[in-house]
Parts: C-alpha cells; sequence; structure tokens
C-alpha cells in the first residue's frame, strides 16, 4: 500500500494506492520499504525513481462510496 498527498496549493487529497505501485515508482511497495533498510534514501535507486514522480501530471479514476 502507497499513501500519496496530491494537493494543488490551496486544497489536498490523500491517495492509497494498493497494486498500481510498480506503474508509479517501478517496484512493489514491499521491494521500496526492502530497499530503503539496505540503503540511505538518497542511495536509493527507488527512492530517486518516487522523487522523480513529484513533478509529473496524473489522472486517478475511482469510485465515490
Amino acid at each position: 500500500m502507497l499513501r500519496l498527498t496530491i494537493s494543488d496549493g490551496d486544497d489536498k487529497t490523500y491517495i492509497t494506492i494498493f497494486d498500481a505501485s510498480k506503474y508509479l515508482i517501478g517496484c512493489s511497495v514491499t521491494e521500496y520499504y526492502k530497499d530503503l533498510q539496505v540503503y540511505k534514501k538518497e542511495k536509493s535507486k527507488l527512492y530517486q525513481n518516487l522523487v522523480l514522480c513529484e513533478d509529473k501530471k496524473y489522472c486517478f479514476f475511482g469510485k465515490n462510496g
């Protein structure tokens, strides 16, 4: 499970991603967690992948209720 905070400067929303983390950061959340246990954030390629995602534009489709 990957939790993201999305904001437009004024408003925030929180998104939880379960299975789609591979599309966003290139690996499962478990692999990402294990990588951070071995490497510091600055040396982790997976962390660097996540940081590169910050300024991209995404479209999320979902259901309410």
